[in-house]
């Protein structure tokens, strides 16, 4: 038996946030840009994840007066480095410093941080998230950029042509001026659109900082100093948690269920037959691990795979790839 990655279930789901139309737009068009004023850079990043009020929230991109750069990280860190890969996109694009990023998960938004991979879903699977992402992400971080050099050159009083970037710092290379992140976050006004990015004003790879550079994955210190949250840390009132045993075989389904003892340990609040599996739904976590190991299923002989042999195989294979008609 096979059992799926454990989940946690709300009884009662909660709404996602409310989503204006103006805030839709800004996603699509990539208005990514905003600055949190008179607030500490760290403390920025829950104004970013709990608020949308103020001055022009952006759905990607903070940069507080400090110059603590935030960045959303729109998947899901499982272990392969997406909460790290996917800001650094975003940063290498923006000219950040990365040593004054703050990476947030983002909230449960699809049609701002949705994957175009997946149809626009927050959804993290296939190891699809930085391909899907790429492209959208340097664009995002690109338009940043350009926002910090159209509101320095009027400071200044330069062209805008004449600025660069330099990490968290626009250049004035002939006065020799420079202006931090965080100085113009001060005085910055943000545009009603963002600014159009040509794929060619994209960076050159060969000047990328960040995006294919060794770069310390930015959950890594709370996973080992413990304070690392997982989700089956989280807890919310009337939560209730679930495994489901999954068939052996693909097209195969549960045929007897042997429930009773499962259902007797403390926590257990149903046993769910499904298509393809048995769930069991439980109080605590650790009932739904104990109710799930005394269940007794046996199982249809639905599928092509029950007793398939290996060896038998690789000849069906080979017999397959030689037949034109089975192209």
């Amino acid at each position: 038996m096979t059992q799926d990655l454990f989940a946690t279930i709300p009884a009662h789901p909660q709404p996602r946030p409310a989503v204006s139309r103006r805030e839709v737009m800004m996603g699509a068009a990539g208005l990514s840009f905003a600055f949190v004023l008179g607030v500490e850079g760290r403390a920025a990043a829950a104004v970013l994840a709990a608020e949308r009020t103020g001055k022009t929230l952006s759905p990607w991109v903070s940069i507080s007066t400090d110059g603590t750069i935030t960045i959303m990280s729109p998947a899901v860190e499982m272990g392969q480095g997406s909460m790290t890969s996917l800001p650094v996109i975003v940063a290498d694009e923006l000219d950040a410093d990365w040593s004054k990023v703050a990476v947030v998960p983002a909230p449960p938004v699809d049609a701002i941080y949705g994957n175009p991979g997946f149809g626009g879903m927050m959804y993290t699977a296939g190891s699809n998230a930085v391909t899907s992402y790429f492209t959208p992400l340097r664009t995002f971080g690109a338009q940043v950029r350009r926002v910090l050099l159209e509101n320095a050159a009027k400071r200044l009083a330069v062209p805008v042509e004449e600025l660069t970037t330099e990490p968290s710092m626009v250049v004035h290379a002939k006065s020799g001026r420079r202006l931090g992140y965080g100085e113009i976050a001060a005085f910055a006004e943000i545009p009603d659109k963002a600014p159009e990015i040509r794929p060619e004003q994209l960076k050159k790879r060969a000047d990328f900082r960040l995006i294919g550079h060794d770069v310390m994955r930015v959950e890594l210190p709370m996973k080992v100093n413990g304070s690392a949250k997982y989700s089956i840390d989280q807890q919310i009132p009337g939560m209730i948690y679930g495994t489901v045993i999954r068939a052996p075989v693909e097209g195969s389904a549960p045929d007897k269920i042997e429930d009773a003892k499962a259902k007797a340990v403390p926590g257990v609040i149903a046993v769910v037959k499904l298509p393809y599996g048995v769930g069991v739904l439980t109080e605590t976590a650790w009932a739904a691990f104990a109710g799930h190991q005394a269940l007794d299923v046996s199982w249809t002989r639905e599928g092509r795979a029950w007793g398939f042999d290996s060896d038998k195989g690789m000849e069906l294979f080979a017999a397959a790839a030689r037949d034109p008609k089975s192209r």
